[in-house]
């Protein structure tokens, strides 16, 4: 293993730092990419996918995200249709054609801020989106405009608060700190509703002919009323419409989003107390142990390898990967995770690669069915870098049409089709996932 890289060496400090602590969880992309493998571990291992990638936007030129979406632009039609991205893009500046304020120049508001981008590929190679910045600070109008640029066909959407009584938006979230974790949050509670839900039903339901999105136009009983659970004035609760405020935020339980927030809240001060919703602040701190649980959990390269993947931009240049990514998650190791083993054994005899072999040979039974699947995907991505590297255009082939036979075999299987039926249409109760600090083992549940 060669010597650690910076992001590896500063995420060894961010734990650290992090342990014991009550501060905010780093909100650098390295400790943001950690989380999304968390994720994306514990979603292949319940056989679902989370695609989550990490960007960064430095300035209007330099800008992970715009690369990001003109290469979806050209990759879209071999990614395989009804597949879902989620981003969490940070920003560094301000936007002059659509967020210049005197609040930046006087130092009272920041230049780094994370939003959350849900994407998903429809059948004809378009893409439609829903940009959800909790702070509704800077970075998100440009996202939503160039995503209607890039994919002119597609339905966007983006969120936007109303504004309270001041005259003033009442954005869910109000403090100057915690657009890391809320971006984290609604990425995981989007990707938590089905597509059809999502983008045929609800966000079209609710918009106005810009595509904005209000709380003021939400009807009882959407699901999408998830992403409120977490604001964090009761004044801006209190607001919701009443309808609203009675929507259960899980199917698995009746509790409404105030019940919710009631029992999260704590009052602050003594002669004008404030009741202010803590929901975030308990996130972060399962966050903090979650982070440092799996992150040691993982081999030295693992580490690596998810760090450098952070971005998703081998999955743009190689679409098979959304393919193999399809194939792991179809795998119910649950019921036979000698299949699973099986397909990793198979893949690994038709590479050439030794250090991948290796990795893949390695695996054991006694592993979770997620992180088998998750080393088994990260592996394959860094084989296609490397190929990359090494301008090796036949093996690249060759091992695309591998993973196309394998996808092809697995598609056409009944039973297959018939899980991926109910991946499209699934009650969110087979992907709801609890709310308290609690976790099964160091990469387990998330």
């Amino acid at each position: 293993m060669p010597d650690k890289t910076q992001d590896m060496l500063e995420i060894d400090a961010e734990i650290w730092d992090e342990f014991g602590s009550s501060d905010w969880i780093s909100g650098k992309p390295a400790s943001q990419a950690v989380l999304m493998a968390a994720k994306q571990e514990h979603r292949l291992g319940k056989n679902k996918l989370f695609n989550g990638f990490v960007l960064d936007q430095k300035s209007l030129d330099d800008s992970e995200f715009l690369q990001f979406i003109h290469q979806l632009k050209t990759a879209a039609s071999d990614i395989p249709p009804g597949t879902r991205i989620q981003l969490a893009v940070l920003t560094h500046f301000v936007d002059p054609d659509y967020e210049w304020s005197a609040d930046y120049e006087e130092g009272k508001r920041t230049c780094a801020h994370w939003t959350a981008v849900d994407l998903v590929v429809k059948e004809d190679g378009n893409v439609c989106s829903f940009v959800l910045d909790a702070a509704n600070a800077q970075g998100f109008q440009r996202m939503h405009a160039r995503l209607k640029e890039t994919f002119p066909e597609g339905e966007h959407y983006v969120y936007i608060p109303d504004l309270g009584a001041t005259g003033r938006n009442s954005p869910i979230q109000t403090q100057t700190i915690g657009c890391r974790v809320f971006a984290i949050e609604h990425l995981k509670q989007l990707s938590q509703i089905n597509t059809a839900t999502l983008y045929n039903k609800e966000l079209p339901e609710i918009s106005n002919p810009e595509g904005q999105i209000k709380a003021s136009n939400f009807t009882g009983g959407l699901k999408l009323t998830r992403i409120f659970r977490g604001m964090q004035t009761w004044t801006g609760l209190q607001r919701l419409p009443e309808a609203m405020q009675n929507t259960p935020i899980k199917d698995t339980s009746p509790e409404t989003v105030i019940q919710y927030a009631e029992k999260q809240s704590v009052v602050h001060g003594g002669f004008k107390p404030v009741k202010t919703n803590e929901t975030l602040s308990r996130r972060n701190l399962k966050y903090i142990n979650k982070k440092r649980d799996f992150y040691h959990a993982l081999s030295p390269e693992m580490q690596q390898n998810i760090l450098e993947n952070r971005t998703g931009l081998t999955y743009l240049q190689h679409p098979q990967l959304f393919k193999l990514s399809d194939i792991l998650a179809s795998i119910d190791a649950s019921e036979d995770k000698d299949a699973l083993i099986a397909f990793v054994q198979e893949l690994a005899q038709a590479l050439e690669n030794r250090d991948t072999v290796a990795q893949l040979t390695a695996l054991s039974d006694t592993q979770s069915s997620g992180a088998i699947k998750q080393t088994c995907l990260v592996s394959i991505i860094r084989l296609y870098r490397d190929l990359d590297a090494s301008h090796s255009v036949d093996l690249e082939g060759e091992l695309s049409r591998k993973i196309e036979q394998l996808y092809q075999r697995t598609t056409q299987n009944p039973t297959h089709m018939y899980r991926n039926q109910l991946r499209n249409n699934y009650n969110d109760t087979s992907c709801s996932e609890s709310d308290d600090n609690s976790y099964d083992s160091p990469r387990g549940s998330f």
